[in-house]
């Protein structure tokens, strides 16, 4: 069986900065990466790696519809909404 020497966590924020500060300040980890475009932070303490990842909001909460879709939409930066969904019933 093949050894895990390591792992990195995704954590999804609203807000890099505020979350990289705390993390920085207050739990002593170092910044490996701090890429406000691309949405990412990457840190580390000893052995114990997080990523801190700009989630997207969602403007249209999950709701199944009488034509056999169910959806949410979610904004990107930039302002651009995208849908995200499954057919749910035949259409």
């Amino acid at each position: 069986m093949t050894e895990f020497l390591g792992c990195r966590a995704n954590l999804e924020v609203a807000e890099l900065a505020p979350a990289t500060q705390f993390l920085r300040d207050v739990l002593e980890f170092d910044v490996d990466l701090d890429d406000p475009e691309l949405g990412l932070v990457m840190l580390h303490r000893g052995a114990v790696g997080l990523a801190l990842v700009r989630g997207a909001a969602v403007v249209v909460e999950l709701a199944d519809h009488p034509w056999g879709l169910r959806d949410f939409v979610i904004l990107l930066p930039g302002g651009h909404r995208v849908a995200l969904g499954e057919r749910v019933a035949p259409g």
